[in-house]
């Protein structure tokens, strides 16, 4: 059931300094970086892209790409992408140092949208480590390339093709990915609270609510909370803050990120609201944490 009934495409090719960004839209977005690094920020994530890494959006939430995180300088990318029309390949931004990526937008099927849509979180982010060495995501990318640099009149056709198989592509690695495939079977969860965990493990910096988790999945406010802590153990308020700190103790310890950009990722505004909730979970400051032992 998972298919896309059409496709609007282009190929980007940009210099340093650039940014475009997006406002909320009913279509899926697909974004795959042909040469990076892209950074990008919406569906409740923030973070760096490099070389064929894939960005999928299933329902089209807001967001920006740019040359950097702080980079201001932004464009709308509807125009962007209307400033040729017919043609498929658009040059922005300045000199500086050049990146591609392929951006589509496609319009969900009306069964999918009503059933797989709704399964998948905001935002999902695939690595090029993460791919599987079966995946045909990389010869996808190659296509699409080819069909907007030599457009000929069937060429939206054959993308939307290549698209669905890309989305195939996507959904086979986000539902065999370890990470969700243990929660769901740690918890032996029902399909409408399985849904839900999907929903958080993928945008676990997202700021979901008990109420926005229960309209997603299809349930009253009271009868999923009630369900959620049956079948984890947690409240999803609980859920969510647990898994957030988990998040940010494995950064804090395996990369070099700041105190203040592990606090950002497991969704606190406040520095000191972050060390309090860390050190009573883990009994450790965040500076102690990162700490060697010795």
């Amino acid at each position: 059931m998972a298919r896309f009934r059409a496709t609007s495409f282009g190929i980007v090719n940009a210099g340093a300094p650039w940014g475009v960004e997006a406002p909320d839209i009913d279509y899926a977005i697909i974004y795959s970086v042909i040469h990076g690094p892209v950074w990008f920020e919406g569906g409740g994530l923030s973070q760096m892209l490099d070389s064929g890494d894939v960005v999928f959006l299933p329902h089209g939430d807001r967001h920006r790409l740019a040359s950097g995180r702080d980079v201001t300088l932004t464009e709308p990318l509807m125009e962007l992408l209307r400033r040729k029309p017919g043609n498929y390949v658009f040059e922005h931004g300045g000199k500086g140092a050049p990146i591609q990526f392929i951006a589509g937008g496609s319009v969900w099927d009306d069964a999918a949208k009503a059933t797989v849509a709704r399964f998948l979180p905001e935002a999902l982010v695939l690595r090029q480590d993460e791919i599987a060495p079966g995946a045909h995501i990389a010869e996808i990318n190659k296509m699409v390339v080819k069909e907007g640099i030599s457009p000929r009149p069937q060429s939206g056709l054959v993308v939307n093709g290549l698209f669905n198989l890309l989305l195939t592509e996507l959904l086979s690695a986000v539902f065999s990915a370890p990470h969700i495939a243990s929660a769901l079977e740690d918890h032996a969860a029902s399909g409408k609270i399985a849904r839900a965990l999907l929903l958080i493990h993928h945008s676990a910096s997202f700021d979901w609510t008990s109420s926005l988790l229960a309209q997603r999945v299809g349930l009253s406010r009271s009868v999923f909370s009630k369900r959620f802590t049956q079948e984890t153990g947690r409240s999803p308020g609980a859920y969510i803050k647990q898994l957030r700190l988990h998040r940010a103790a494995t950064l804090l310890r395996g990369s070099h990120v700041s105190i203040a950009d592990a606090a950002e990722h497991a969704g606190y505004a406040s520095i000191p609201s972050f060390c309090q909730a860390f050190k009573a979970f883990f009994g450790a400051t965040p500076h102690d944490w990162r700490r060697p032992k010795a």
